[in-house]
């Protein structure tokens, strides 16, 4: 038999075990919300209180989730990083048939160029919406004479801002050509693979050598991981001249 306590005058009413409500034998009330005495101590016994563990579980699945992205980012990371890059072996025939004193002059051009957008509309009303266009030529003469040309053309939004061009012009001695011509037949610039250039390609590095008979060869460089032993060679080269020149302006 259950004791409660009546909630209206505070007497002990007895209750058959599993009753939900009964009346108390004082006031006549119903007690339809028993409470358990403790015996003991003489108190209520305080009604159990169920755990929420929502948050518990919430916390393990983010705890798990960020794992298992921080794996995923640390595979990626080391795949990129430690994957072994394959660089182009030098070539066994190290010299062209073509003599340093038949090369008459070297070029070398920087190009740049970002893929236009189109604005929508009518086919017949199309407008390009952004447009980048960055292109560097610096050009060596046997005579010692040397030419830098720097353009650029730009689109932001359909809007076209004016077209940059700077001409610089510079000199050197004849020697200095010979020497950096010597150094493109030593490393066979005619063994190099023909460029494939395009203009809608996003970067083009060109090394191009004008030769007797109006003959010229074209060949990628200043790629990196893609450049030949030979190539990163002659580009040094080219570089190393053009640092030491005097440039001038030309309005």
């Amino acid at each position: 038999m259950n004791k409660m306590i009546c909630e209206k005058c505070g007497s002990e009413i007895n209750a058959e075990s599993g009753a939900v409500f009964s009346v108390c034998g004082n006031c006549g009330a119903n007690a339809p919300l028993p409470i358990e005495k403790n015996t003991a101590s003489g108190e209520a016994s305080p009604k159990p209180k169920t755990k929420n563990l929502l948050p518990v579980i919430f916390v393990a699945v983010s705890l798990t989730a960020l794992l298992m992205i921080a794996l995923f980012a640390g595979g990626v990371y080391w795949v990129i990083n430690k994957s072994p890059v394959v660089k182009p072996t030098p070539r066994t025939n190290n010299r062209t048939s073509i003599s340093a004193s038949e090369i008459t002059r070297i070029e070398y051009t920087d190009s740049k160029y970002q893929k236009p957008e189109y604005a929508t509309g009518y086919l017949s009303n199309y407008a390009m919406k952004n447009f980048f266009h960055r292109e560097l030529i610096v050009t060596f003469d046997d005579d010692g004479r040397a030419m830098k040309y720097f353009l650029q053309q730009e689109t932001v939004n359909g809007v076209g801002t004016p077209q940059r061009l700077e001409r610089y012009s510079g000199a050197f001695a004849p020697e200095r050509f010979a020497e950096l011509a010597g150094v493109f037949v030593e490393n066979d610039f005619t063994g190099e693979e023909e460029s494939k250039t395009s203009t809608v390609s996003p970067v083009n590095q060109i090394l191009t050598v004008f030769y007797s008979s109006q003959r010229s060869k074209s060949f990628q460089a200043g790629n990196s991981n893609s450049d030949t032993p030979e190539a990163e060679v002659m580009l040094k080269a080219f570089k190393e001249l053009e640092n030491k020149i005097n440039w001038q302006r030309v309005e």
